[in-house]
């Protein structure tokens, strides 16, 4: 036998008993029970960051909560019911391991809290500012708030006294739906489901995918299935309550402006996801045009395949656009130029 072998046989060995010891002692059991229970905070609030509709207005919140929730942990030597038994149990045989797993425990906390607010101290105002458009945060629909926004963010044809009354409106009708106890989750889901529903005779929707979170295996973590005003996401509550009041263009252009600014990356890796799929190989001959087309389509449209062929079969003007040369009417007047 090599000596190339014989040393790859000490090692899964010695890696085999490292394992075993590991898992067989308290100290090992009590750290994989402690990770398990914190780590779901984590989690959480990494998962809503990932979804496609959270923004930067989302971002104070989703951060302050994880934030707040670690530091109650801490606040409370609060490690998981599993590792807090364990602990206990420990106590008896050997305080000082038990004194030095609670230490390194609360240590990682801290680590994390640090770790968290180091990127995130950076632009705390700026996200905490934009808050105000949050409808499950205190700041919510506060004029000297949205000012605070407006001198930011800084859009050109703003007219600020316009604003002002148009502000008074959606406030007084938001307050209005509240003091009527009406259930905002309910006007919502049916506001969107007739937008979202080109047919109705023939297409069905979840309920629960209209509010709240996308369609993803993760999100069934974080779902609330309460019917509560909770579940109101508040993008779509804006959406409701602009086209409830009508024309606000000046409130309009703010909520376009501020719910267009990411706070992370999944936006962007989702389009590189569907280009993956959509500008093969087999398909790199296709116009620029005609691939920035199908994509907004893939990423802007919840239709059923079944709905939107009856809906593209019942558009003639549409269908003799396809079957002409009227389709390349874009690129006959670009050449012409």
């Amino acid at each position: 036998m090599s000596l190339h072998r014989r040393c790859l046989i000490v090692t899964d060995f010695l890696r085999e008993s490292l394992l075993k010891s590991f898992f067989d002692n308290n100290d090992g059991l009590c750290t994989l029970n402690f990770l398990e229970n914190v780590l779901v905070d984590i989690q959480h609030a990494e998962l809503k960051l990932q979804h496609e509709h959270t923004t930067a207005v989302d971002l104070y919140r989703i951060i302050s909560d994880l934030i707040k929730k670690l530091e109650q942990r801490l606040d409370d030597h609060y490690f998981g019911n599993k590792a807090y038994m364990i602990l206990n149990s420990l106590k008896e045989s050997d305080k000082n391991k038990a004194e030095e797993l609670q230490q390194s425990f609360e240590s990682f906390i801290k680590v994390t809290i640090e770790y968290t607010n180091s990127y995130f101290d950076k632009n705390r105002n700026f996200y905490e500012k934009l808050s105000v458009f949050d409808c499950h945060f205190p700041r919510f629909l506060k004029w000297e708030y949205i000012m605070d926004v407006l001198d930011l963010i800084k859009i050109d044809d703003l007219d600020k006294d316009e604003l002002y009354n148009e502000y008074c409106e959606i406030k007084f009708m938001y307050n209005n739906l509240k003091n009527k106890n009406v259930k905002l989750n309910e006007l919502i889901k049916s506001y969107i489901l007739n937008k979202n529903v080109h047919n109705p005779q023939s297409t069905t929707y979840k309920e629960e995918n209209l509010l709240c979170d996308d369609s993803d295996n993760e999100d069934f973590l974080l779902r609330d299935n309460k019917d509560t005003d909770e579940n109101v996401r508040f993008d779509q509550l804006w959406s409701y309550l602009i086209n409830l009041k009508g024309a606000t263009p000046n409130i309009k252009k703010i909520i376009c402006y501020v719910f267009s600014i990411p706070c992370s990356n999944a936006y962007v890796e989702s389009i590189f996801s569907q280009m993956n799929h959509l500008w093969t190989n087999y398909r790199k001959r296709m116009d620029i045009q005609l691939v920035a087309a199908e994509l907004q389509i893939r990423k802007n449209s919840s239709i059923p395949c079944n709905d939107f062929y009856k809906s593209i079969i019942s558009q003639q003007d549409l269908l003799k656009a396809i079957t002409t040369n009227d389709k390349y009417e874009t690129k006959r007047r670009i050449c012409s130029q």
